[in-house]
């Protein structure tokens, strides 16, 4: 329940749109990225996910 409310936050802040470019529920792997022109890249990308994939999604960070 808290995972939902901070997604709904965080799209209703951010005003982030998605467009899919293939079936988001399909099981698999991908791999997501930022442009790291803000420190909620993590946030934003995985409250655009659907609700049964969030627990699944781990943030990684590369080296600059």
């Amino acid at each position: 329940m808290i995972g939902q409310v901070l997604a709904s936050a965080c799209r209703a802040i951010s005003g982030a749109h998605i467009e899919w470019r293939c079936d988001p529920h399909a099981g698999l792997q991908r791999i997501y990225f930022g442009n790291h022109t803000s420190h909620l890249d993590f946030i934003v990308i995985w409250s655009a996910l659907p609700p049964r994939l969030r627990p699944h999604v781990r943030p990684v960070a590369g080296y600059d």
